[in-house]
């Protein structure tokens, strides 16, 4: 069962949190639904988490509290928590992908760190397969994850949990990101009116 991965982007606005909180429940029920189907899940990975059992569900809780009761109630139930992720070559991962949203001025420097960011995802992606080769041919897993961030083995069926939730939040922050340019958009325009009026007013001209 493949949950995509969605955490608190906004946690002061309660809008938000609240679709967040639904998303996860609506996911709840669906994986119920399957569950009766296609098997109880009896592992259980999230993205960004290398632990298992208590240390994995406090790093599941700094990243995405909404998620744990759905985890939770499956854990009781005799689910196990694994890590899928290794937390040298995660951390790896991390530093690199800030590096390369900072842009580079150099084509050679931006070579070197796009070999070394392209080797930690293709180790990644391999640790990550062997993690989820784990569950068998008889059982039923529940990976938690951003859908293009992992290469989910081919022998693996795939169940896609996607409730109507989902779209809702997706038309949330996309709406959410508009606004946002629109609002740095006329600041940068209130910006370069107030220096253009500055400068205007240093060389002695007058404008309407």
């Amino acid at each position: 069962y493949l949950v995509p991965l969605i955490i608190n982007y906004f946690p002061d606005i309660e809008e938000y949190t609240s679709l967040l909180k639904g998303y996860w429940q609506a996911c709840d029920v669906q994986i119920q639904k399957l569950e009766s189907q296609a098997g109880i899940v009896s592992k259980i990975f999230h993205e960004g988490v290398w632990s298992e059992g208590k240390e994995g569900l406090n790093q599941i809780g700094s990243l995405n509290k909404f998620s744990l009761d759905l985890i939770n109630s499956r854990i009781r139930t005799g689910s196990t928590l694994l890590g899928i992720e290794s937390e040298d070559n995660y951390k790896q991962l991390m530093d690199w992908t800030r590096i390369i949203q900072l842009g580079f001025a150099s084509e050679h420097v931006k070579d070197l760190i796009l070999k070394e960011y392209t080797e930690v995802v293709e180790n990644r992606n391999s640790f990550v397969t062997d993690q989820l080769n784990t569950i068998g041919e008889t059982e039923a897993g529940l990976l938690i994850g951003s859908v293009q961030n992992f290469k989910i083995p081919p022998e693996i069926e795939i169940f896609n949990i996607m409730p109507p939730e989902h779209d809702k939040i997706i038309r949330w922050l996309t709406e959410k990101e508009k606004s946002l340019k629109g609002a740095e958009s006329h600041q940068d325009n209130e910006e370069n009116t107030t220096q253009n009026d500055s400068s205007d007013k240093e060389g002695g001209l007058w404008t309407p």
